[in-house]
């Protein structure tokens, strides 16, 4: 069976997608808890530190100590890798093409085919399906094995699926998202 990898809300599936990536460590660990919104966190932690770096500096200039030179000095090192984690990600949503590749669901397995590459994920392999507000993701058994997210809005289609083939996987279900929703 093929699915395709639209999205009624493209921009929203985009950005849960960009958060599910940052965070498979956590699913892996823990696939009943609830995603955190990195990004936002990564915003918030980029502007606190700037301010801090800034007010250093400014510090620095009215008393003259070496220390507070240095200290201002580490909060633009730890300033960086947001900084970096932001621009990598605003380049990710933005080049991301929905309309690139599809997912085969066979009685062996769910793979996920672009015009660059093809990843196909056995039954087996996959711990459970876990169904957020936007997106739906195959949990593998193995942390060195891919996750595979697709639009929730496919998640009857693979359910049909997987009940008229026998394939018993947990359903998790949450449509909460982040701790602001």
């Amino acid at each position: 069976m093929r699915i395709e990898r639209t999205s009624a809300d493209p921009k929203a599936y985009i950005d849960e997608f960009a958060n599910i990536s940052m965070q498979t460590g956590k699913i892996f660990k823990n696939p009943q808890g609830e995603l955190e919104n990195v990004q936002l966190r990564n915003i918030i932690m980029t502007v606190i530190m700037a301010v801090a770096a800034v007010w250093s500096f400014w510090f620095y200039s009215t008393i003259n100590n070496g220390i507070i030179l240095v200290l201002s000095g580490m909060l633009l090192g730890l300033l960086v890798p947001y900084i970096k984690t932001f621009v990598s990600v605003s380049k990710y949503k933005k080049n991301i093409d929905l309309n690139d590749g599809y997912y085969e669901v066979t009685e062996e397995g769910v793979s996920h085919t672009t015009e660059r590459a093809s990843l196909k994920i056995f039954w087996p392999a996959i711990r459970a399906v876990r169904v957020y507000k936007h997106s739906l993701v195959l949990i593998p058994v193995d942390a060195k094995t891919a996750f595979l997210v697709m639009p929730a809005e496919r998640k009857d289609d693979l359910l049909g699926f997987m009940n008229e083939h026998g394939i018993d996987k947990p359903l998790i279900e949450s449509h909460k998202y982040g701790k602001d929703e």
